[in-house]
């Protein structure tokens, strides 16, 4: 797995300057993978209910963007201390708890977990949120109705949400494309 993931890494980094490679994995697999920090990847099963109100989500922002710009932004503004360590100590925090919660199913605390990467990701990475959606975010941050998290850009503009009553996301804003990934 580590050979197809440098090769892939090879073959995105054309497109984005550099890639872990990761993503490409990912989609070609077709699972969902936990990475340990001793580079030893894992596929992981994360079964679904497959009728439940509680969703993951796409939203089609129908935005195209380019991910290189996006990268470049991030990584100067890790050269600033006090982003980093944010990174360190919140953001990656709250994302290895959403990980865990996804995994033992449990959604109350998943959702807890996404609201925290939600406001950081609103917060700190406002340039990276297409604009015409950044006060559609802060909505769902104020409700409570839904969350959204950035997705790499990849040429597309999708954004991650996550709700505990997908239909009554759709009824809400019957005009926005989205897609459920996954049910609880």
């Amino acid at each position: 797995m580590i050979k197809i993931k440098d090769i892939f890494a090879l073959m995105e980094s054309h497109f984005h300057g550099s890639s872990s490679g990761l993503d490409p994995l990912i989609s070609y697999l077709s699972l969902p993978l936990m990475i340990h920090k001793d580079n030893v990847f894992e596929c992981i099963d994360v079964p679904s209910s497959g009728t439940s109100k509680k969703t993951f989500f796409l939203l089609d922002t129908n935005r195209s963007r380019r991910t290189e710009p996006l990268v470049n932004l991030f990584l100067e503004k890790c050269k600033v201390a006090e982003f980093e360590t944010l990174i360190d100590n919140e953001l990656q925090i709250a994302n290895e708890k959403c990980i865990d919660s996804l995994i033992k199913r449990d959604f109350e605390s998943l959702y807890n977990s996404f609201e925290k990467l939600s406001q950081i990701q609103h917060e700190h990475f406002r340039p990276m949120i297409p604009k015409l959606y950044q006060q559609f975010w802060a909505d769902g941050l104020n409700s409570k109705n839904f969350l959204f998290k950035l997705c790499g850009a990849g040429g597309g503009g999708f954004i991650l949400g996550i709700t505990p009553d997908f239909e009554a996301f759709c009824r809400q804003y019957p005009r926005e494309q989205a897609r459920v990934l996954y049910r609880f």
